[in-house]
């Protein structure tokens, strides 16, 4: 029992240890969101400016019995087909927005364009009360958007709809959104960018060359005809003859020498004879000697 109860004591102390670190670094991360101007949303990681529209512990709780699905999953969760058991909601930037446009009924819409500021987009169609409530909202509110339904349709990318006003939630203004600062013409761009990245769009950030292509396409070179120009000498490949010496060839270290570096079977024969040329004439001067 009593060692039962130091394990218990034990795993008290950890406890402990680990929620008074987790209290610190909230207050730390609280702390430098403060300084900084921005507050990190939980779910989506989106930044936003300070003060945000909603507090983190209030939309923790809105969030608690529902499914949060990222943006850039959508598209494979969230099909006509689907059959979802359980409610789901997805937090994203309004990136753009069209113009007021009629439906064949004669009532007015909108739509929306959401993305994550990276490569992600979806568009959002505001129907009835939704839009009544919700077309002046700025561009650059992060919104919360709850079971919207996808529009059945064989294109792709698919796009939702909402009718009801209490299915989109403003969490509060992106810290990263802008508007792109390059110019079309005489009218400023009507491009978003992520500030985190800089503040020009893709479309005018490609370097100028780009812009030339058209014109580089349009000239037509000329083929060099035969006899033109500098051509490559050919070269012709000859068998490479691998020289394999019996075992008894070699009587001395410089025949195997010389035959190794020559790698050839007639000037072996040639070093052969004057090895033996030489030899003959050694021995000749060792027997005159002896003599």
């Amino acid at each position: 029992m009593e060692e039962y109860n130091a394990k218990v004591e034990i795993l008290r102390k950890q406890t402990k240890e680990i929620v008074e670190k987790l209290d610190e670094e909230k207050k730390l991360r609280e702390k430098h969101e403060k300084n900084s101007g921005r507050v990190l949303e939980n779910f989506s990681k989106l930044w936003i400016k300070s003060p945000p529209a909603i507090s983190s512990e209030e939309l923790d709780k809105l969030l608690a019995q529902r499914r949060f699905i990222n943006i850039n999953r959508i598209q494979e969760y969230i099909t006509p087909d689907a059959k979802l058991e359980q409610d789901w909601v997805t937090i994203a930037v309004l990136s753009s927005k069209s113009e007021v446009r009629k439906s064949k009924i004669g009532t007015n819409y909108m739509i929306f364009t959401l993305s994550n500021l990276e490569e992600t987009e979806i568009k959002l169609f505001i129907f009835s009360d939704a839009y009544e409530n919700w077309w002046k909202e700025p561009c650059g509110t992060i919104l919360g958007i709850l079971n919207a339904s996808p529009l059945s349709s064989t294109n792709q990318p698919l796009s939702y709809k909402v009718e009801k006003a209490a299915k989109l939630l403003n969490i509060g203004i992106a810290a990263d959104y802008g508007r792109c600062a390059g110019v079309d013409g005489i009218s400023r761009c009507e491009g978003y960018v992520n500030l985190k990245h800089g503040n020009i769009c893709g479309k005018h950030s490609r370097p100028k060359i780009m812009t030339l292509r058209p014109e580089l396409a349009s000239i037509k070179f000329k083929k060099p005809e035969k006899g033109q120009g500098k051509q490559a000498p050919e070269v012709k490949k000859l068998p490479r003859h691998v020289y394999q010496p019996t075992p008894n060839e070699f009587t001395s270290l410089d025949r195997y020498l010389a035959t190794r570096n020559k790698l050839s079977k007639e000037y072996s024969k040639n070093v052969e004879i004057e090895i033996r040329e030489n030899s003959e004439s050694k021995n000749n001067g060792e027997s005159d000697v002896n003599k």
